[in-house]
């Protein structure tokens, strides 16, 4: 063999190892940045930006409410926000979404016995509701569930270059939420009622007091915290008494009653309100906000499809038309747990407005804006 042939062959064999060796390492990298890719919606970021959202949502709600309403100095906003250290939150089953660099997993928020019983019997001071009716009905035709004291709800983000995002509004709503219904638990110890100052346990007991009924005297109000009704958030349904109109009493007079009858003692008449149909929680008000909020959904939504590019609403045709489906069906299923007409059509219409705002979210993610 000729001293140029054993050159030759050298160098093939040298070349030959680069190339294997760069084969060896392109595919160690890219199994290397695939691993990297599954693992990022596990990223420990996760739970403590979940935890850092609720904390901020509650800090921003409760001193809104408080420079409102709370002239007299009654919560304490660090109170309330204190409470996030408190609640359990866990996050299961995470999965990557449907679109590049997106995740979705479900969070669970169990609120503490004491945390909800505390709140419980501060409400009356704030004039609310309990802690628990306010979740129950603040959720109602949400995808969020309330069961065992723990709040249940979807959580939808993305996570690229381990920076997280929430891309829907779900946990933002829950966390002002748990502020309305959790409110009344950061009342201070110690209250300034009139110039004096009054323990909380004793401005309770004597709005108790003056809610007992007293016959044949007069009932004296009590002097209670004046703070102003807190607002509801989400869609609260409020229920007015009844209106019922009493008859007036005809007066004759007294010279056309019979003389037999003038000294007769006048018996007083009995009066009985009309029948009337049980009112609907739901007022007109409620109907008209929950039919303007569907309407913009509607046309958002709409929007939304006309900035995708028309070769890529090819292919979203069949599972746009899917999701049309999957809506009819949930929402018929929510307006069939209303008690009357008008619930049940407030209730599919939230279902709707709902669906529809959480289809904007994904169908942005094709925009070519």
């Amino acid at each position: 063999m000729t001293k140029q042939t054993l050159i030759a062959a050298a160098c093939a064999a040298l070349l030959l190892s680069a190339c294997s060796n760069k084969e060896e390492n392109t595919t160690v990298a890219s199994s290397a940045s695939s691993a990297s890719m599954a693992t990022d919606c596990n990223h420990p970021a996760v739970s403590t930006q979940v935890q850092q959202i609720i904390q901020q949502a509650i800090a921003t709600q409760s001193q809104g409410f408080i420079n409102k309403n709370d002239s007299n100095g009654i919560l304490d906003s660090d109170k309330l926000i204190a409470i996030v250290a408190q609640l359990g939150i866990n996050i299961s089953d995470v999965q990557a979404g449907k679109m590049p660099h997106t995740c979705e997993a479900q969070v669970s928020i169990n609120i503490p016995e004491n945390v909800l019983a505390q709140a419980k019997t501060n409400a009356p001071l704030l004039q609310i509701e309990a802690p628990v009716d306010v979740i129950t009905k603040g959720i109602i035709g949400s995808n969020t569930k309330f069961d065992n004291n723990t709040l249940s709800l979807p959580l939808n983000y993305s996570m690229q270059n381990n920076q997280f995002a929430l891309t829907d509004k779900n946990l933002n709503g829950v966390a002002n939420l748990l502020t309305n219904a959790l409110m009344a638990y950061a009342v201070r110890d110690l209250l300034t009622i009139n110039g004096k100052e009054v323990r909380r346990e004793d401005a309770l007991r004597m709005l108790t007091k003056s809610a007992e009924p007293k016959p044949n005297t007069a009932s004296t109000p009590a002097v209670v915290p004046q703070i102003k009704q807190v607002e509801p958030i989400g869609e609260q349904i409020p229920t007015p008494p009844a209106d019922v109109q009493m008859p007036k009493e005809e007066v004759v007079p007294a010279e056309s009653q019979p003389a037999e009858n003038a000294n007769a003692q006048t018996q007083p008449e009995t009066l009985t309100p009309p029948d009337s149909k049980p009112q609907s929680r739901i007022t007109d008000n409620d109907l008209d906000n929950a039919r303007q909020a569907n309407d913009d959904a509607t046309q958002n939504i709409k929007g939304a499809w006309r900035k995708i590019a028309p070769e890529i609403q090819k292919d979203l045709v069949a599972e746009q038309r899917e999701w049309e489906s999957k809506k009819r069906q949930s929402c018929r299923s929510a307006a069939a747990k209303g008690a009357d007409t008008a619930e049940s059509r407030y209730l599919q219409m939230q279902c709707d407005t709902r669906m529809t705002r959480e289809r904007i979210e994904y169908l942005n993610g094709y925009s070519i804006d």
